[in-house]
């Protein structure tokens, strides 16, 4: 090697020590975690703008709310079709329901109230209303006039009582009708198959709009009705049931199958109130949830409220809960369209007892 070429090599030698190690991957490292930092801190940015507009979409609810009675009651005067949601197994959403019927049978009006009772068992509901004197028996002798298996049936046939007393004090020509609405035999006990049930529980929604439209509307395009189901037959909205390989599409709930009377659509109410831990009986149901939560500040106590949903008081399908039975897939899609999920949803404290 000749002595410049010696040279040359111990001078590039000279310069790598100088340099010290390459800074190439350091400046990789450091780019990374800048990139990690900022997308934190956008994240916390935005976590902390979504709890912000729940706070004060929270803040304009309670602001905006009013007695839930006199919330339905002003809707009774523009509405001839009223939707009541129940809560199963809660005392306090059948309460709620009495004292509706007494404040409308009053005030609007009311000549119908429609429940979600086996239609075979109507016989034994006019021969309560009809009796000269009270006979509670007549209803009890079958559990399921009062929906017994839900443990409430106490607080149900508290209904039936204000009927019967609203009617002996209003007279013949305001009297009220109580229609069960339900499909024969619903809930079945023993429950079948998971496919059979979500079978059953399709048709039984089809039967519940026939029922409503040929019992009710059609016999009066005038009446004024009070229909007290589950509350996710509340909801303008279809479901999809998935179970045991098979799969029913689209299936609407009973609000999605009432047709506007006079132009003008059935007023749905979703009512919140403390229910059983436990999941209800069939195959699924209503269940208040974060939203019933939130709202109450974590507490079950306090008054009673309602509000009208409407632009700035929203209330989607991210707000609504449900139980379903085992083996059982529902997923709820909205209607969309003009009108809300609901028109209103009212909080109840407490369980009622």
């Amino acid at each position: 090697m000749s002595g410049f070429a010696h040279k040359y090599r111990q001078a590039r030698a000279r310069q790598r020590f100088m340099r010290g190690p390459s800074t190439g991957g350091l400046g990789l490292t450091i780019g990374a975690l800048v990139v990690v930092i900022a997308i934190a801190m956008l994240l916390g940015f935005l976590d902390r703008r979504a709890r912000e507009r729940t706070a004060q979409r929270l803040e304009g609810t309670r602001a905006a709310a009013t007695d839930p009675i006199a919330l339905v009651a002003e809707a009774a005067r523009t509405h001839r079709i009223l939707l009541l949601g129940d809560v199963q197994g809660a005392n306090a959403p059948k309460r709620f329901a009495a004292d509706v019927i007494d404040t409308l049978a009053r005030g609007p009006g009311l000549d119908v109230v429609a429940l979600e009772i086996d239609v075979e068992l109507q016989p034994r509901i006019d021969a309560y209303l009809d009796a000269r004197e009270e006979d509670a028996s007549l209803l009890l002798a079958r559990p399921r006039s009062v929906r017994e298996w839900e443990g409430t049936g106490r607080a149900f046939l508290e209904i039936f009582r204000r009927v019967r007393a609203l009617n002996a004090r209003l007279g013949a020509s305001r009297r009220i009708r109580i229609v069960a609405l339900d499909a024969p035999g619903w809930p079945p006990t023993p429950p079948p198959s998971p496919a059979r049930l979500a079978q059953r529980y399709a048709e039984r929604g089809e039967h519940m709009a026939r029922s409503l439209e040929q019992r009710v509307l059609e016999r009066d395009d005038r009446a004024r009705v009070l229909v007290f189901v589950d509350g996710l037959h509340t909801l303008r909205a279809r479901i999809r049931i998935e179970t045991g390989g098979v799969v029913l599409d689209s299936v609407p709930l009973l609000a999605a199958r009432i047709a506007p009377a006079g132009n003008v659509a059935p007023f749905a109410v979703l009512v919140g109130a403390e229910a059983p831990p436990t999941p209800g009986y069939g195959l699924a149901g209503y269940r208040p949830g974060a939203f019933f939560e939130r709202m109450a500040g974590g507490s079950a106590d306090g008054a009673a409220f309602g509000f009208l949903v409407r632009p700035g008081l929203p209330f989607g399908i991210e707000d609504v809960e449900w139980w379903r039975g085992p083996g059982v897939s529902i997923e709820i899609v909205p209607l969309g369209g003009p009108l809300p999920l609901v028109d209103a949803w009212v909080r109840l404290s407490g369980q009622g007892g």
